[in-house]
């Protein structure tokens, strides 16, 4: 349950301040860190978490990846409204 408290808090904190999506991705990547190491988890579970992870920062911050996977089909969608 603080883990829960400490994202949310994480999230509000990084939007209202307007940070860049780099530094987002170093600051989840610290609070995925952090959680490992206090986590009780077994390794299995931290290692999917940690690869769902890293796949979503990935395709977030390399361009033509974000954009052929997430941008055009919104912008596909969007066009249609």
């Amino acid at each position: 349950m603080t883990w829960l408290l400490v994202l949310i808090s994480f999230v509000w904190i990084i939007a209202y301040f307007s940070v860049p999506l780099i530094s987002w991705s170093i600051a989840t990547a610290v609070l995925l860190f952090i959680f490992t190491l206090t986590s009780s988890l077994p390794g299995l579970a931290l290692l999917l978490l940690w690869a769902l992870v890293a796949a979503v920062l990935i395709a977030l911050n390399v361009t033509s990846i974000r954009r052929s996977l997430i941008s055009d089909r919104l912008l596909e969608i969007f066009r249609r409204i």
